[in-house]
């Protein structure tokens, strides 16, 4: 037997006339074929072998031999949770402020004019269009479902209650710059200050 429990055939024949060795062997292979191996050896022309196999291979299933351990349930009780929790859950107010509303530019929209060129035309093509026949197979015709079409009814909305906004002025001044004054071109440059060179 092999290292999995398989039961291996071997059989022997040889005979030698101190020249020439003959011999032959049969092996049960694992996949359930025979393998015969005829075989000639001697000094002039080496080992030379003739390999046959009988039967059909069979694809070979494992089955460990080893049993299944039984793993026992633990003797705690299981914890129990609760997936909701018990503080309540938070409630947002709608805002008070009204939503704002844009108004619609004072500029007119922009006018495109035709462009001055002529359009391009193309050359009719001169075969003939083709014609395709129709089928003499009749089309299917496809019966209406006996259940009811679903009837939604259309959302109506209400209209808002607050006050649309208005774009009021502000009430603080506007700010007043005063008027920059220019020196005059004949101002006295000023005289630039080095300190003295030192004496080494």
């Amino acid at each position: 037997k092999d290292e999995y429990g398989v039961q291996h055939e071997y059989t022997k024949e040889e005979e030698s006339d101190g020249q020439t060795v003959r011999g032959s062997y049969q092996v049960k292979l694992p996949d359930g074929r025979l393998q015969i191996v005829n075989y000639v050896a001697d000094p002039y022309t080496g080992f030379q072998a003739d390999v046959k196999y009988e039967g059909e291979a069979q694809p070979y299933d494992y089955k460990p031999t080893y049993e299944k351990p039984d793993y026992k349930q633990p003797a705690y009780p299981k914890p129990s949770y609760n997936p909701r929790p018990s503080y309540p859950e938070p409630q947002y107010k709608k805002p008070a402020y009204p939503e704002p509303s844009y108004p619609k530019p004072a500029y007119p929209e922009p006018q495109y004019k035709k462009p001055a060129y002529p359009e391009p035309s193309y050359p009719r093509p001169a075969y003939p269009e083709p014609q395709y026949k129709r089928p003499s197979y009749p089309e299917p015709e496809y019966k209406k479902p006996a259940y009811p079409e679903p009837a939604y009814p259309r959302p109506s909305y209400p209209k808002p209650t607050y006050p649309e906004p208005e774009d009021k002025k502000p009430s603080y001044p506007e700010p007043e710059y005063e008027k920059p004054v220019y020196r005059p071109s004949g101002y006295p440059k000023p005289k630039a200050t080095y300190p003295k060179k030192p004496e080494y």
